[in-house]
C-alpha cells in the first residue's frame, strides 16, 4: 500500500473501530432490556429505535473527523453517492432487523469502507451466545475477531445458507431443492451480514442471495477476502447500483473457487 493510501485508509479505519466500540455498547444495552420501538417501513421491513441510533452514532462520529464530508450510503440514514469522492462509507445499522426484533440471534451491524472504488475495510458485529463478535478486516492485513488474529478453518461439511427477497416470485425459492441436492443441508439465515460472517468463519460452505442491497454485504467483502473466501462480485460499483435503489443481482460467497463455480452453475440459469 502506498504511503498516501495507507494514511488515508488507516486514519479512516480508526473512525470505524471507534464506531464498532460505540455500536457494541448499544447492543449490550439492548441485552439489558432497553425497550424497543418498532416501525413498519413502506416495503414491509422493520426498523427500530436501535437501527436509527446506531446510524446516528456513526454519522456523529464521522462528523467529528476531518472526513466529515465523506459520502455515506446507509439503509436508515439515507443514501448519498458522490462519483467525485475518493471514499464512501456503506452502513447497515442492523441487517436482519426482523430476527433482531423477534429475539433470533442472527443479525449483524455491518460497515464497509470503499476507497478509490475498492472495498478496503469492513466490520461486522454479530451475536455469539451472550457475547458479540467484532469481525474486522483491512485489505492485506488479515481478519481479526475481537482484536485477535483469526485463521478460519475449512468447513467440515458443505452446508449452505441463503436468503431471498420479500416476494413469492423470487427465483431463489425455486432453487431450494437444487441447492439442498448439492449441499445436503441448507439454512435460511434472515441476514446477509450474518450469513456472510458464517462463510468467513468457516461455518457455512457458501451463501446465496437473489438480490441484496449494497449495504447488506459491503462490510463483509473485505472480511471474506481476508478470510480466504471468494465471491462472484468483481467490484462494488456504487454508481451503477445507485440507479436501481442500490439493489443488486445474484450474489454468491463460497469457501473456495470450486464451490463458487458449482453454486453459480445452479443459480446463473435463473438470470
Amino acid at each position: 500500500m502506498a504511503m498516501e493510501l495507507r494514511y488515508e485508509v488507516l486514519s479512516r479505519v480508526n473512525i470505524a473501530m471507534d464506531f464498532a466500540g460505540l455500536a457494541s455498547s448499544v447492543m449490550e444495552n439492548v441485552a439489558r432490556q432497553v425497550p424497543l420501538s418498532v416501525e413498519v417501513k413502506p416495503d414491509s421491513s422493520l426498523v427500530t429505535n436501535v437501527d436509527k441510533e446506531i446510524d446516528r452514532i456513526f454519522r456523529e462520529r464521522l462528523n467529528l473527523s476531518v472526513y466529515k464530508n465523506d459520502p455515506v450510503v446507509s439503509e436508515e440514514g439515507g443514501q448519498k453517492h458522490d462519483a467525485s469522492a475518493q471514499a464512501h462509507w456503506i452502513l447497515d445499522s442492523i441487517d436482519g432487523t426482523s430476527n433482531f426484533v423477534n429475539g433470533i440471534p442472527q443479525f449483524g451491524i455491518t460497515l464497509g469502507l470503499q476507497y478509490k472504488g475498492e472495498m478496503v475495510h469492513g466490520i461486522n458485529i454479530i451475536p455469539a451466545g451472550s457475547k458479540l463478535l467484532v469481525m474486522a478486516a483491512l485489505n492485506g492485513m488479515g481478519l481479526q475477531i475481537n482484536g485477535k488474529t483469526f485463521s478460519p478453518p475449512r468447513p467440515v461439511k458443505n452446508i449452505g445458507g441463503m436468503d431471498f427477497q420479500r416476494s413469492l416470485s423470487d427465483p431463489a425459492l425455486k432453487l431450494m431443492p437444487q441447492l439442498v441436492g448439492y449441499a445436503g443441508e441448507m439454512r435460511v439465515i434472515g441476514s446477509v451480514a450474518y450469513g456472510l460472517s458464517q462463510v468467513a468463519l468457516g461455518r457455512l460452505g457458501f451463501y446465496v442471495h437473489s438480490g441484496p442491497k449494497v449495504w447488506d454485504l459491503a462490510g463483509s467483502l473485505a472480511i471474506l477476502k481476508e478470510a480466504g473466501r471468494v465471491t462472484n462480485l468483481e467490484t462494488l460499483d456504487l454508481a451503477a447500483y445507485a440507479g436501481n435503489d442500490y439493489s443488486m443481482g445474484w450474489f454468491v460467497a463460497a469457501q473456495d473457487e470450486k464451490v463458487l463455480s458449482e453454486v453459480l452453475a445452479i443459480v446463473q440459469p435463473q438470470g
